[in-house]
């Protein structure tokens, strides 16, 4: 899956701080990107601007002493309707869960969830 067909960059700027959590993201744009190398990825809803205001804040985090392997993907673009997006964000979380990477969403609507439910579904997860 091309993941680079399903999201755009956050629009957002950041003037990081030194040893920031953020500087030790992998980015979908950055050349030599490769999610088999990620554990966890974040996924950017940014229907109301708050996947974006989210990562303003969790950047700018001190980094602690563990090793981070997090890919930021940037903003899921979204369907004509819910229900496409709900599709889109299903598709995406599938893919993810197949590559044993765990995708947290921030930002969007409740009803979004139905569509990472539905990929932990389909892939045998147990969800909590």
């Amino acid at each position: 899956m091309n993941l680079r067909l399903f999201f755009t960059p956050s629009e957002l700027e950041f003037d990081l701080i030194e040893n920031a959590l953020g500087s030790s993201f992998q980015h979908l744009n950055d050349e030599d990107f490769d999610i088999s190398k990620s554990q966890i990825a974040l996924v950017g809803i940014n229907s109301t601007n708050a996947a974006d205001l989210i990562r303003a804040k969790l950047f700018n985090l001190k980094r602690g002493t563990a090793t981070y392997r997090i890919a930021d993907l940037g903003n899921l673009q979204c369907g004509s309707d819910s229900e496409e997006t709900q599709a889109r964000v299903r598709e995406v979380c599938q893919f993810l869960l197949e590559q044993e990477v765990v995708p947290v969403l921030i930002g969007g609507t409740h009803d979004l969830a139905l569509g990472q439910y539905k990929a932990y579904e389909e892939a045998q997860k147990l969800v909590s």
